[in-house]
């Protein structure tokens, strides 16, 4: 499934310009019941920042997304030979890093590969929600 981040949601659902009717419900409680059910249904998910608006580009990624979850190969072959450059990082370098797109995209220019290590734990305050953590990461280093 798409994992947009329910505040992007809302805004769209209840923005300026926004023509939906009434549900009875407000749209963030029926989020709340519904996404258990979108990810027990879900074998693959395909996780947007929050904010993200750059439909051209998501377009293209998401279609590539889609390749790679029915199986379809890719249109280059990944190889890797002696040059190629493996960044490692631990998930506190790179929750630092993520409040900063600038400076993330700038650390990565360049590697082949990244490694995000999640075993090096962040304190609780820091990803209230290790899921939701996790998927603002992959969104991140998608790009």
């Amino acid at each position: 499934f798409i994992d947009r981040h329910i505040e992007d949601i809302l805004t769209y659902l209840q923005g300026a310009g926004s023509y939906r009717p009434g549900l009875g419900t407000p749209p963030a409680e029926i989020y709340a019941r519904r996404l258990p059910l979108y990810r027990g249904c879900s074998s693959h998910v395909f996780a947007l920042s929050r904010g993200d608006a750059q439909w051209e580009l998501l377009s293209a990624e998401f279609a590539r997304f889609l390749r790679y979850a029915e199986g379809v190969p890719n249109e280059r072959e990944l190889q890797l030979v002696p040059d190629t450059f493996l960044l490692s990082m631990d998930s506190s370098v790179a929750g630092e890093l993520l409040q900063e797109p600038a400076r993330l995209h700038t650390v990565i220019r360049g590697a082949d590969a990244l490694q995000l290590r999640v075993d090096v734990p962040l304190p609780e305050a820091a990803r209230p929600d290790e899921e939701r953590w996790l998927l603002g990461m992959l969104a991140a280093f998608r790009r």
